[in-house]
């Protein structure tokens, strides 16, 4: 999923087939929405609307770490919070503050 997070109206769902990133296009950001992105506070959240999914990887957050901070394939990327397991994840952005720049992109999968 691709955002902005100054304005979270909409949000562009991807979808992984065979390696290749198959775009399905924008979507309204909110509850009736597969995944929903708010900025409360200091916390960014993630909430899944319809399937139970893993912990969201931050993708941004993880290039940004690589290429700027000295993080590794090996480092711990705990940057999400557990609130309600499978349906809410947070970010501290006081902690990891959003990166600058209007494309964000985080992968979440859905649990099978």
């Amino acid at each position: 999923m691709d955002f902005n997070p100054k304005d979270l109206n909409s949000i562009t769902l991807f979808e992984m087939d065979e390696g290749n990133w198959l775009d399905i296009g924008k979507i309204k950001n909110n509850t009736n929405a597969k995944f929903q992105i708010t900025i409360e506070g200091d916390f960014l959240i993630v909430q899944a609307n319809d399937k139970v999914m893993d912990v969201p990887t931050y993708q941004t957050w993880l290039n940004y770490a690589r290429k700027y901070l000295g993080y590794t394939v090996d480092s711990e990327y705990d940057v999400f919070n557990i609130v309600d397991d499978g349906w809410i994840y947070e970010i501290d952005l006081k902690k990891f503050p959003l990166i600058e720049g209007n494309n964000h992109r985080l992968l979440m999968y859905e649990r099978r």
